[in-house]
């Protein structure tokens, strides 16, 4: 994902073993990634790159896995404190 040209940020998260009395199903193997981009036409630029085809390249070699690989692009919009 550092290779996407227009990258501004990259965010990994991985899960954490938790503890609590809430009937969750607890999941063993999920990763969130958020990559930030300056604007809808730089993502586009990134989402059409070199780079995005390795990954897809990449991806086809990963072990087999049920489930799903969702993607959605958002914006986002930081509130802060009053006193902030």
């Amino acid at each position: 994902m550092r290779q996407f040209p227009g990258i501004r940020g990259i965010e990994i998260l991985s899960r954490v073993d938790w503890t609590g009395f809430l009937p969750w199903e607890r999941a063993h193997h999920m990763q969130r990634n958020r990559v930030m981009f300056d604007s809808q036409a730089a993502l586009t630029a990134a989402l059409q790159s070199p780079a995005r085809i390795a990954m897809r390249e990449d991806f086809k070699t990963f072990p087999p896995f049920e489930g799903g690989n969702s993607h959605f692009p958002m914006a986002t919009k930081i509130v802060a404190p009053k006193d902030a």
